[in-house]
């Protein structure tokens, strides 16, 4: 990996080895945005790239950057943009013209195709080499399968299991014209915002599938990338099970869901996967849900482990945030099916109607509004939110004493009946009734600040049976890294509790209905306050959500949307509509060429 060894290859460039002017990089280099690894690869490329290695070296610097934000590469068109409560000063960044005649003469730099450690495309991207040929290796493994017909077997037969899922009588529902669409094919895009159906149609197509090709169990692979979204996967196919009635077909649906590590196998060491092109996954089929939150380095390691003839399935909602990894491979899956002309548009299948929201319901038609871009649907949302009438209420900021007052008043009553509970299992349902949400970790409206804000209402109240900042009994916790060898994983939510007086803190996980020392954990925190990002792949029936006061990187589009969408029933938004404007018109970007990669007519 080109841009961590180079940290052990070459010291960082001296900050003044060059001065600042025209047709220099030495501002680039100099800019306090750049890290330790960024200047690192900077220095590898310095010490061998040639004669004049200042173009070249920015180049890698500033691309390792982006990477670190969860691009796939740099756009030299597109000046980079701040990260999370990064004081930022922007680059003096160099039009396109000025950037290639700086590049052109590295040996370090080459086109597609060459062994060069940067690759510059034509269409003005710079990469890292092992991004771009994973990026390419993707683009092509996805084309293949989209290009590649499944043999859903006899017609008569699939007419016949059809009937079964779905009612004979009457006109043909738009979910049935999917599900004998996505038989037939390798490569299915599953997407619709919360609520749409996307689960039971998975439910039924996994039905289908027993139904058509009886084979040994374990054929069919359910997964996601985190733990949390895989329970809540798992979960909810239980549920749709229900639906299909006794018999065979859900008598064989998988009775779980596995993170995409755990399904590929990943070494504790983070060295790679057990199944990849040369030892494939067993599985005929794979289903990913939540894939929004996958990331250009697991989606590739899955689609080379598949088998021939392997089929796969990517659910999630493209209008959510990207994965915190490099890429935002649903995204630009998306993008690319949009042209009628690529293999995707038939491979895509859009889910629109909601079943969770009534059609008037102010968070469904905000959620549109942030979904189409329709500014004009949103500012009237603003307007209806701010009537504290609807199941959208806009309320002052924290700094506000009204503000202050109403958050202090929903901690208070969200979380009551978690300690008032008759028992962990109870605390934690209960736990599921009510969030706070927020963006950053840090800062005034932070995860850590508003978690110390949360417990002192708390403990103001009498409610809280230990002191604030101790791992006292009753204190809701999130498990922040897997734990294989315990069965937890990264979003899994637990209770702390103590058995007797005298024990140490257990905490008590609903997922194995166990409790398990609290020193024997992994990594965990309290779970009173989640970011948008932790919380996505989870459901509360009401949400508190805290907006920066001024104005972040973190406000987009995709974050207010997110965190309007964990709620099933009630919101409340803490922020200006200024501020809510802002992210309005601020949409998350990932630097990729994946899109143009998935069109391009080669395998």
């Amino acid at each position: 990996m080109l841009h961590l060894e180079a940290a052990r290859l070459a010291p960082p460039p001296p900050r003044c080895a060059l001065r600042p002017g025209p047709m220099n990089p030495a501002a680039l280099l100099n800019h306090p945005a750049l890290g330790p690894l960024d200047r690192a690869l900077a220095g590898f490329i310095s010490t061998h790239g040639g004669p004049d290695p200042g173009w070249a070296a920015a180049a890698a610097a500033w691309t390792n950057r982006q990477i670190r934000l969860g691009h796939v590469c740099l756009e030299l068109e597109q000046p980079p943009e701040p990260a999370e409560s990064e004081a930022w000063t922007p680059p003096p960044w160099p039009d396109r013209a000025a950037w290639l005649a700086g590049l052109e003469h590295c040996p370090l730099v080459g086109q597609p195709g060459d062994a060069a450690p940067l690759i510059l495309t034509p269409a003005g991207r710079v990469y890292l080499h092992r991004f771009f040929e994973l990026e390419a290796r993707l683009a092509r493994r996805l084309r293949q399968l989209a290009q590649s017909p499944a043999d859903p077997g006899p017609a008569d037969k699939v007419e016949a299991v059809l009937d079964h899922l779905f009612s004979a009588a009457g006109p043909t529902p738009p979910a049935r014209t999917i599900l004998r669409a996505c038989l037939g094919q390798s490569l299915v895009l599953l997407t619709g915002g919360p609520g749409t159906g996307k689960t039971t149609l998975i439910a039924r197509l996994l039905a289908a599938e027993t139904l058509l090709h009886p084979s040994a169990p374990g054929m069919i692979a359910l997964a996601a990338p985190t733990g949390k979204a895989a329970r809540r996967l798992g979960d909810s196919l239980r549920a749709a099970r229900d639906s299909l009635g006794p018999g065979p077909a859900a008598e064989a649906l998988p009775q779980e869901a596995v993170t995409l590590h755990r399904l590929l196998g990943a070494s504790s060491a983070g060295r790679g996967f057990r199944h990849h092109r040369d030892r494939p996954l067993p599985h005929r089929l794979v289903v990913v849900d939540e894939s929004s939150m996958s990331d250009l380095l697991l989606l590739g390691a899955l689609a080379d482990a598949l088998p021939p003839g392997g089929r796969l399935v990517l659910a999630g909602d493209p209008d959510q945030l990207a994965s915190v990894q490099a890429g935002g491979i649903l995204a630009d899956l998306v993008k690319a099916a949009q042209d009628p002309a690529s293999l995707f548009h038939a491979i895509h299948h859009k889910l629109t109607q909601t079943h969770r929201y009534p059609a008037n319901s102010l968070i469904h038609r905000t959620c549109e509004a942030l979904r189409t871009g329709d500014k004009a649907a949103f500012e009237t949302c603003l307007e209806e939110a701010a009537t504290g009438t609807q199941d959208v209420t806009l309320l002052p900021p924290l700094s506000d004493p009204a503000g202050a007052r109403a958050f202090a008043d929903a901690v208070r009553d969200g979380f009551r009946p978690c300690f008032k509970a008759d028992s962990p299992a109870d605390a934690l349902q209960a736990l599921e009734g009510f969030r706070v949400l927020c963006l950053p970790r840090h800062g005034s409206t932070g995860r850590d600040r508003l978690t110390a804000r949360c417990e002192a209402i708390l403990s103001r109240h009498g409610l809280l049976p230990g002191m604030p900042g101790t791992p006292y009994p009753g204190l809701p916790i999130i498990i922040t890294r897997n734990d294989y060898a315990l069965g937890l994983f990264n979003g899994d939510g637990g209770l702390l509790v103590t058995p007797t007086a005298e024990s140490a803190p257990e905490a008590f996980f609903a997922s194995s209905n166990a409790s398990i020392p609290v020193a024997a954990l992994p990594p965990w925190e309290p779970a009173y306050v989640l970011t948008v990002h932790k919380s996505q792949g989870s459901e509360f029936s009401r949400v508190v959500a805290i907006f920066p006061e001024e104005d972040s990187s973190l406000l987009t589009r995709e974050i207010l949307y997110t965190a309007l969408s964990r709620s099933r029933s009630e919101v409340r938004l803490h922020a200006s509509a200024k501020i809510l404007r802002t992210a309005f018109d601020r949409r998350t970007r990932r630097a990729s060429g994946l899109a143009e990669n998935l069109l391009q007519s080669t395998v």
